[in-house]
């Protein structure tokens, strides 16, 4: 088995300014243990996810 087996390749990502309780919202909807925190304005909209071979 390998990481790649095991680990989803697109990331999610949050806005600085995206408020903590957003933030944990949705880690916990999508089951992660961590967020990509971009420069943004605040409203909640999440960056594009990275999918890179």
């Amino acid at each position: 088995m390998n990481v790649g087996e095991i680990c989803s390749r697109v990331g999610v990502a949050a806005a600085s300014r995206m408020p903590v309780q957003q933030a944990a919202r949705r880690m916990r909807d999508r089951h992660i243990g961590a967020l990509v925190v971009t420069p943004g304005r605040g409203r909640g909209a999440a960056a594009p996810a990275v999918n890179r071979p």
